[in-house]
């Protein structure tokens, strides 16, 4: 994505998104993603190029045809605080589920997706329970319904 993203916007934005996946065997599928992103004369900030950049991996084990264990490593730079996160680097892990439980129906196994997960975040300044806390542990629910 590149060009002002508002019509008010103050300058350009560019962002640069790859991400890739791998299939090791019927088991195990891997992924991977890395982003930069730059944006020209940000208000309140000393450089005329405000950047930001981070990675993740994603891998997902299915453990039998109704649930599959997902995980998610996350690291984020924003050292000029344009993108809200408030901190130089940000980290997060997370440990989820993906519950199919219509996956014996052949019809609309895959349609009802239930994917709980519990997420722990660590910041290298306290940007968390209104910038006390360096570090926060979040429990989500959520269900997909695919038509």
């Amino acid at each position: 994505s590149t060009g002002p993203q508002e019509a008010d916007s103050y300058g350009y934005l560019t962002e640069l998104d790859a991400l890739i996946y791998y299939t090791l065997n019927e088991k195990w599928t891997f992924g991977g993603e890395a982003l930069y992103g730059v944006e020209s004369d940000v208000p309140g900030t000393s450089d005329q190029y405000s950047q930001w950049y981070g990675a993740a991996i994603y891998p997902s084990y299915a453990a039998c045809p109704h649930m599959a264990v997902n995980g998610r490593l996350e690291w984020f730079n924003d050292a000029d605080g344009v993108r809200g996160v408030g901190a130089n680097n940000a980290f997060e892990v997370t440990l989820g589920l993906t519950l199919l439980p219509l996956a014996d129906n052949k019809e609309i196994g895959t349609a009802l997706k239930i994917r709980p997960e519990i997420r722990f975040d660590y910041a290298d300044s306290p940007v968390f329970n209104a910038g006390t806390d360096y570090s926060q542990t979040t429990f989500a629910v959520d269900a997909v319904l695919a038509f």
